[in-house]
């Protein structure tokens, strides 16, 4: 398998994301890519986070050192490590590494959005989420230590996401985990085709496959999820995020950012 990216600004969340990256990395064996992204002088929009031009190359020798002491911690743990410090935008840069570079996931943290900070940080990750092609898995500051006995797969059963349930069942595998796939009913929910034709096609696809299969009746979605993590307290969300247009995105109310920015354990995205 290919290397796991971590972004890194070195704030809690990030670090609590690196803590499910070493887990994975673990597992599969593979090598950790921990990124440092910081915003130019000339491109940053935002007066707080500015770094002024004169202390930039500063600040980078700074970040860079910061990477090399979790650099070397992570060595004495046994992890291979590669470490970069890149200017730009998280998602573009993520973006261009991609170019040459494929990643078996992308772990990165979020905190949600409460204030300007969180919104920044949700903000990247939404943008991460809409630009990349790896897997990503967002680590929410408050989620438990890394566990995926139980996996909820999101789904609303309008679209064909067999491609995507593979490679979940592949995940689903390796880690011994039970797989959910969860429906929650709203009324706003626009319905194009009936749940029972896309079930029985899942259920014909993967026949092999033990998985169960939950719909449930709430107000929103969100609501409905939230009901279903307090009760059941799976350790992962997954997810199912088809690429739009900018158009698209823009017109739409994207209850899957909605669904990152929210939830309080880990979320695995495909995009399909």
């Amino acid at each position: 398998m290919k290397p796991i990216l971590v972004p890194l600004d070195f704030s809690d969340s990030s670090l609590h994301a690196l803590v499910y990256a070493k887990y994975l990395a673990k597992s599969w064996n593979v090598s950790l890519h921990l990124l440092h992204v910081m915003n130019s002088p000339r491109i940053s929009m935002h007066a707080e986070l500015a770094v002024r031009a004169d202390n930039f190359e500063h600040e980078k020798q700074q970040a860079n050192n910061r990477l090399c002491d979790i650099q070397s911690g992570l060595k004495d743990e046994g992890f291979q490590t590669e470490i970069s410090v890149e200017t730009g935008f998280v998602a573009d840069v993520i973006h261009d590494l991609e170019q040459t570079q494929y990643y078996s996931y992308i772990v990165m943290g979020t905190t949600g959005a409460t204030g300007f900070v969180d919104r920044l940080i949700g903000s990247n990750a939404t943008a991460v989420m809409n630009k990349v092609n790896s897997p990503l898995i967002l680590i929410p500051h408050e989620s438990p230590e890394p566990h995926f006995h139980d996996l909820v797969f999101c789904t609303q059963f309008q679209t064909d996401e067999t491609e995507v349930l593979q490679k979940v069942f592949a995940f689903a595998h390796h880690f011994g985990s039970r797989l959910t796939l969860l429906k929650i009913n709203a009324d706003w929910v626009m319905e194009l085709f009936s749940d029972d034709s896309h079930i029985k096609r899942i259920q014909t696809a993967f026949s092999g496959e033990k998985m169960q299969i939950e719909i449930l009746k709430a107000d929103t979605v969100l609501v409905g999820i939230d009901d279903y993590i307090e009760s059941r307290q799976p350790g992962m969300l997954v997810m199912a995020v088809k690429r739009k247009s900018l158009i698209e995105r823009l017109l739409d109310g994207s209850t899957s950012r909605r669904i990152a920015m929210h939830t309080r354990i880990p979320l695995l995205i495909y995009h399909h």
